[in-house]
């Protein structure tokens, strides 16, 4: 155990961390450094979400990207928000066991070679054009 110089020394280094880059003070220091500094993280939906989303993609556990979805469809539209949600809902597109990623990957495929072939002229003729 610290001594009690040492701790106060110690909190009070992760609180100015705390305020400045939360993410990197760990999370079981987070409900005192919010008593202590008075600084609430998630009082706002949105930096919520975007620390959810950040858990996501940082751990490769897409099972907070439905909350995280559900707190930015709840808050107001603005540049901090769309740009958010755009990345929990590209991250949760990319999770390869939801139904139906499978046929949307088909999809694409088939929808590019299509482009493709769309896109490449005609070298040979036709045989039924003259």
């Amino acid at each position: 155990m610290l001594p009690e110089a040492d701790f106060n020394r110690a909190m009070h280094v992760f609180g100015l961390l705390y305020l400045v880059d939360h993410r990197r003070v760990p999370r079981e220091l987070w409900s005192r450094l919010t008593e202590e500094t008075g600084h609430d993280l998630w009082q706002d939906p949105v930096d919520h979400a975007s620390d959810l989303v950040l858990d996501a993609e940082e751990r490769g556990d897409p099972s907070v990207l439905d909350e995280a979805t559900a707190l930015l469809h709840s808050s107001p539209t603005g540049p901090y928000r769309d740009t958010t949600l755009g990345l929990a809902l590209r991250h949760r597109a990319a999770v390869a066991n939801r139904p139906g990623t499978a046929a949307c990957s088909r999809f694409s495929c088939a929808s590019t070679t299509v482009t493709r072939c769309a896109a490449t002229p005609a070298a040979v003729k036709s045989p039924t054009r003259s």
